[in-house]
């Protein structure tokens, strides 16, 4: 049942991850940490590097998510590295919730870059390689659209497809007794058409979080559980079920279309 396997997944997260671009008009690589040093790594357009994609050329803004688990990093100090031609990028955890944000050096077309934690170079390893054509300012209109999975990857061409539709924003709320709800123009959401939302969240629950999550997929996190407060994060909704729920309560499940 989605509603068991929601709360399963939900039960293991601590933090939240940022919220979209910090400098509008530039493509974005997103880089949210795990308490174990691992990491995920996006880029916009929809492509995610699990644990490589191809990328156009050009210039993109990092933007790396250290959070603070309750129990410390497994790994010690976490130290994400980001090199290649003309790139070398160092962000080091500093003891608190971290959000490093700065624009990059463009990344040249043909070359390869690496992302990986000190810790463990070999486990961590994600690579983006770089089209030889492109721009980067078309991810953030319309542009590639990419997935990426460990066995290979799926991409249409860099010039002249579209990515997923932006739709606007999504009202999400989580009450201080750890109740959520997902509006749309007032009213509950029931069926989405698919598409890029940005889902707009008031926490009023430290212990509860707001997550979306597709079946037998990992969770969203919009808000995790220590945060309380306004956040806004955009996430990719593509066709199929999907549930919205907060931690301590109960998923509701909605269609994709």
């Amino acid at each position: 049942m989605i509603r068991r396997a929601a709360v399963a997944v939900a039960a293991a997260v601590s933090l939240a991850a940022p919220a979209g671009a910090a400098v509008p008009g530039v493509a974005a690589i997103y880089v949210n940490y795990n308490a174990d040093c691992t990491f995920s790594m996006s880029v916009d357009g929809g492509i995610t590097a699990a644990p490589n994609a191809t990328v156009p050329p050009g210039v993109y803004q990092l933007l790396v998510w250290l959070p603070n688990p309750n129990q410390g990093y497994t790994c010690g100090t976490p130290t994400f590295t980001f090199t290649g031609p003309g790139v070398s990028s160092t962000t080091v955890f500093r003891g608190q919730e971290l959000h490093d944000e700065h624009v990059i050096p463009a990344l040249q077309a043909g070359a390869t870059y690496v992302a990986s934690d000190a810790s463990a170079p070999d486990s961590t390893r994600h690579v983006l390689t770089v089209a030889t054509s492109g721009s980067s300012s078309a991810l953030i209109g319309s542009g590639a659209t990419t997935t990426t999975t460990s066995k290979g990857s799926s991409q249409c061409d860099l010039i002249g497809c579209d990515i997923a539709p932006y739709r606007g924003s999504l009202l999400a709320t989580v009450s201080a007794d750890g109740r959520a709800t997902l509006t749309s123009g007032g009213k509950p959401v029931a069926s989405l058409k698919a598409g890029r939302y940005d889902i707009k969240v008031t926490d009023g629950d430290r212990q509860a979080g707001f997550f979306v999550q597709r079946p037998s997929r990992k969770a969203v996190i919009v808000a995790g559980v220590r945060f309380t407060g306004k956040r806004t994060k955009r996430v990719t909704l593509t066709a199929g079920k999907w549930a919205f729920y907060a931690k301590t309560g109960r998923a509701t499940v909605f269609s994709v279309t």
